[in-house]
């Protein structure tokens, strides 16, 4: 906790135990903070796990106060309008507390969700909460224990139609550890219902990664954050798009390749039968005609490496003048470098063959 304080993860106070005439003749309980320390009662609850298969509340049993589940939520399109200062910092806090609970074999637990909104109904008592809460001696208001509890222990949000809202969340029993007993539920539920990865109970990192699913897909992206991601989604297309169209690599004898290289080959005949020129000029040593090694030299062997702020461009042409004969000609390679970067300086070599 001190590592992360803004963890959604409860916070446990004591183990304690009490002493009575009853059954047992001793209760042992736990005490915790509570989600809902607010003079905003939630209008709206929910219990989240990211399953689906039979988490909902049927209707006759929705009354005022009850707590939905995950597919209540999906129904209702209900969406979180997190400021965009905070976006970020939940989505990355929600998955650092839920990778610690799978590292811990912890599974089967929820996000507990309260969204306050005003209404006719609630007004008149959160009036008289609000009174209560800031004329106790053991309440402080303005306390922040984390980012997400900046506003009685809520923090705000604003919908589209310009309505204020107030979310509480807290990630609740996390007691449960995927044990022997967890592993025969599974299996048994996956049998009787035919769930498969929809079904609660399942091992705690495919858990995770669901739950993570579940409650990002909950979030409204706001517009700041939708265009930097938008402008991101298109600098890495364009870059993986540049590199699958023009990375047509095609091995031959005349020239290998690299990534980083754009090679262009046009040529008539060369002259000459060493070098290059032998490479070009279809000498019976491999046995290819000079219109095979034509069709070879005609190949465009491109892969571009696309940079934000570094581009780098290499063009290599290799260039012959004149056709196959006994006459000797010159073979020209010429390169050139191209950058775009600062400090950067352009630089043609030759070299004759």
């Amino acid at each position: 906790m001190r590592r992360n304080p803004n963890s959604l993860l409860p916070r446990f106070y004591g183990v304690y135990s009490m002493k009575h005439e009853g059954i047992g003749g001793v209760t042992r309980f736990v005490v915790m903070n509570n989600v809902f320390n607010t003079p905003y009662e939630p209008t709206e609850k929910f219990d989240l796990k990211g399953s689906t298969l039979g988490r909902t509340v049927p209707e006759k049993k929705r009354k005022s106060g009850v707590i939905l589940k995950d597919l209540d939520i999906k129904d209702m399109n209900r969406k979180l309008y997190l400021p965009p200062d905070k976006f970020q910092s939940f989505i990355s806090q929600l998955e650092k507390d839920s990778q610690f609970l799978a590292h811990h074999r912890v599974m089967d637990y929820s996000l507990l969700l309260g969204i306050y909104y005003p209404t006719e109904k609630n007004k008149p008592k959160v009036e008289a909460n609000l009174k209560k809460f800031q004329e106790s001696t053991t309440n402080i208001p303005t306390l922040r224990q984390n980012l997400f509890q900046e506003t009685y222990n809520g923090v705000k949000g604003l919908r589209d139609d310009g309505t204020e809202e107030i979310y509480y969340f807290g990630i609740i029993d996390i007691l449960i550890e995927y044990a022997a007993k967890k592993k025969v539920e599974h299996i048994f539920k996956t049998i009787v219902t035919g769930g498969g990865e929809e079904v609660s109970v399942v091992d705690p990192d495919s858990y995770k990664l669901r739950f993570d699913k579940f409650i990002k897909d909950l979030l409204y992206v706001p517009e700041s954050i939708k265009q930097q991601q938008d402008k991101k989604d298109l600098t890495d297309s364009d870059s993986d798009s540049s590199v699958e169209a023009d990375k047509v690599i095609t091995s031959s004898p005349i020239l290998g390749s690299s990534p980083s290289t754009t090679i262009s080959i046009t040529t008539t005949a060369p002259s000459s039968t060493s070098g290059i020129g032998a490479a070009l000029s279809g000498t019976p040593t491999d046995g290819l005609s000079f219109a095979n090694r034509l069709n070879v030299a005609s190949v465009v062997i491109a892969a571009r490496t696309s940079k934000t702020e570094d581009t780098k461009t290499r063009t290599t042409k290799l260039s012959t003048a004149t056709p196959p004969s006994t006459s000797s000609s010159t073979n020209t390679i010429s390169t050139t470098y191209t950058s775009n970067t600062s400090n950067s300086s352009n630089t043609t070599g030759t070299a004759k063959d």
